[in-house]
Order: structure tokens, then sequence, then C-alpha cells
């Protein structure tokens, strides 16, 4: 590639050649030292020519002899155990209402796969923000239940909620953690009517 890119670096200065000697077919120089330059370029740049016309007879053996490149291996998936599972908070509702500073629940169905064995347990966070991985390593694990109800005191005006969980199956085998998430509007106390 680098004789490649030097012979085309040089192919300008070839083209160079029939223009400097038109210039100085018959021309008168104000210098003898600028004769002499131009007569050198034009013997450094008759070299160069010859040695890009060798470069390119090469490269043309060169495409015509190498055979062609085995056709790359294609890259397989090796199958390995997974546990996939899913959470859906409150039928997949965007939000939900209450009363500032009044507990609520806050159903949550799980959904879970694996192809090696009974997926058997989960570990389940809830709260104001979702959790990773490490947050989980500190939940115990319990039944795989398909269906939990969350409570949850809401404060005043709009936060999240959100549930993370991750499934093991009876091989021992983890799903990936997921987590989802929503709104909830923490409503003012209804004022309360004097008694008459």
């Amino acid at each position: 590639m680098k004789l490649l890119r030097d012979s085309l670096a040089t192919i300008g200065l070839c083209l160079l050649v029939p223009f400097l000697s038109s210039c100085t077919s018959g021309a008168q120089f104000a210098s003898p030292q600028l004769e002499s330059t131009v007569q050198t370029l034009l013997t450094q740049v008759s070299s160069q020519s010859t040695q890009i016309a060798q470069h390119l007879e090469y490269i043309s053996y060169l495409a015509t002899r190498v055979p062609p490149l085995p056709p790359s291996p294609v890259a397989r998936s090796l199958p390995t155990p997974f546990v996939a599972g899913s959470l859906l908070i409150d039928d997949g509702n965007c939000c939900v209402a209450a009363i500032a500073g009044q507990s609520i629940l806050i159903p949550v169905v799980f959904h879970a796969a694996s192809p090696l064995a009974e997926v058997t347990e989960m570990r389940v966070r809830a709260g104001l923000t979702s959790f990773d991985e490490l947050d989980l390593s500190e939940t115990e694990w319990e039944p795989f239940s398909s269906e939990k109800q969350f409570e949850h005191v809401p404060p005043l005006n709009w936060s999240g909620f959100y549930v993370t969980v991750q499934f093991r199956d009876a091989l021992g085998n983890l799903s990936p953690v997921y987590s989802s998430d929503i709104s909830v509007e923490g409503m003012p106390a209804p004022p309360t009517s004097p008694t008459p």
C-alpha cells in the first residue's frame, strides 16, 4: 500500500516533465545556477518516471497473481443459557394519582422464562429510583410470583415510582436486570367542610 501511495504521489511530478521540457527548450536563463537547477530537476523527475513504471508493472503483476482471499467464516453465536423476563406496572398506565401522604397499592405483573429450567426465584426492589445489579445483590431472593402489589406513599406533586427485578431459574441462571416506572401524582387532601 505504501508503494502504491508513493507511486501515485510521484505521478504528479512526472506530469511536469513535458511542461518543464517545453519551458526549457530554447529558453535563455538569467542565471547559470537556475539553468543547472532546472536540468537537475528534469533528471530526477525522469528517473522517478522510470521507477514508477517499474512499480506499476509490479503492482499489476501482484493484482493478477495473488489468489483471492478465502471468505471470512460466518460468526456464529454459541448458545448460552439465559433467563428472559419483563414487568408491567399498573397494566402499563402512564400515571396514577393519590392523596399525598396516604398509602396506595401499585400492582405489578412479572413474566419470566428460561430455556433450561423453570424460573423459580426473583429479587425485587421498589422505590423512588431504579436499581442496578449491585443494588439488587443486597436484596433477598424470593419465590417467583407473577403478580405483586407494592405499597407507596406519594409526596405532594409528581414523583416517579420504580420497580426493578431480576429472575433466576432452578439451575442458577440469572436474567438481566429489568426496571420500569410509573408517574405518581400526589394530590393535596380535599378541604374538610365545616360542621354546621
